[in-house]
């Protein structure tokens, strides 16, 4: 995720079907997400009472707003992009 972010050149994430845990977290590291309809993120550490770490949180931060973030962390639960 380093890489995406430091990389020189804009970087696009094109994301079909569900993202789930780590592959969420290097999706909103890049810098612009195209997503299929029916596209779903989930954080899935909440499911195993692990905190998910602060730089994927920064990154969430950047993209998305606190009610969606919470949602996400919190619940482990599949969200429909766009939402």
């Amino acid at each position: 995720m380093r890489v995406v972010q430091l990389h020189p050149c804009p970087v696009i994430a094109m994301i079909e079907g569900t993202v789930w845990g780590g592959a969420c977290e290097l999706v909103m590291s890049c810098d612009l997400i195209i997503a299929a309809e029916d596209t779903t993120l989930a954080m899935t550490p909440a499911k195993l009472g692990v905190p998910y770490n602060l730089s994927g949180i920064l990154n969430l931060m950047k993209v998305a707003d606190m009610p969606f973030i919470k949602e996400m962390l919190f619940t482990a639960q599949r969200l429909r992009q766009g939402v």
